[in-house]
């Protein structure tokens, strides 16, 4: 989001949000939720350049938290705010993150696709000091333990690669799984 004189309100964009009910159809956006459905799924994860390209995670709770709080406490001036998480990790820690919360699936590494190299952003980590300095914002949930949550949810709720849960259709159909 981003803001302006002609609309006084305050901007806040947040990335690399993961959790329950996020989208699990393809990887363009939400790659660690991703990473979770090819596992499920018994799918390689496939990774590129060695999958030492970092980013920052962050779980939908304390997404949902951020976005609370920008509407309670973001001057509605026209300002832009980041969030994000100091929990930077490689691609392929998450990976193997994700495969040791699933207890199954592999990770390969593959050839860059032709002109992605080129464009590939190594390292991002959000820098959402502004936002927490306007908010008191801090995110709570650790990249381990988001991951273990929503490793479980998905099982729990969509069924998983095992096929139980309560909702086996539902949940995967929501988030584009089937």
């Amino acid at each position: 989001m981003s803001a302006s004189a002609h609309n006084p309100r305050a901007g806040k964009e947040g990335g690399n949000t993961f959790g329950s009910r996020h989208q699990m159809k393809h990887g363009h956006y939400g790659v660690l939720n991703w990473f979770i459905r090819r596992a499920l799924d018994g799918q390689p994860i496939e990774l590129y350049g060695g999958g030492k390209q970092t980013r920052d995670y962050t779980f939908v709770e304390d997404a949902a938290d951020a976005f609370r709080l920008a509407i309670l406490k973001l001057p509605l001036d026209g300002q832009h705010f980041l969030v994000g998480s100091p929990f930077e990790a490689s691609m392929r820690q998450v990976a193997d993150l994700v495969v040791a919360a699933c207890g199954q699936g592999t990770v390969v590494d593959r050839p860059y696709p032709p002109g992605v190299k080129e464009i590939e952003v190594l390292r991002y980590l959000t820098s959402f000091g502004k936002f927490r300095s306007a908010t008191g914002w801090e995110p709570r949930v650790p990249l381990a333990e988001g991951v273990a949550r929503t490793v479980a949810w998905f099982r729990a709720e969509a069924g998983g690669a095992d096929g139980g849960g309560s909702r086996t259709k539902g949940a995967l159909d929501v988030v584009g799984c089937r």
